[in-house]
């Protein structure tokens, strides 16, 4: 018990909350870039389902063309 006391004496408790500060100061900042980044990752996600959603319907219309292709053929 005598060693926290000397330890919490000993503690130089400006520095402590500067310490604080900054750190408080970089989690914000930190947290706003995460933020920023989620929400470009969740538009290229939407982006992505409309691109493979726009393939799908190309690929489905050559399908019928090539179909329709293949009855005039004949």
């Amino acid at each position: 018990m005598e060693y926290l006391l000397e330890t919490l004496a000993n503690l130089d408790m400006p520095q402590l909350i500067a310490t604080g500060v900054m750190l408080w100061f970089f989690y914000t900042r930190l947290d706003k870039k995460i933020e920023k980044i989620e929400n470009r990752i969740s538009r290229l996600e939407n982006d992505m389902i409309e691109v493979k959603t726009i393939l799908r319907f190309k690929e489905s219309c050559m399908l019928s063309n090539d179909h329709q292709t293949k009855k005039k053929a004949e």
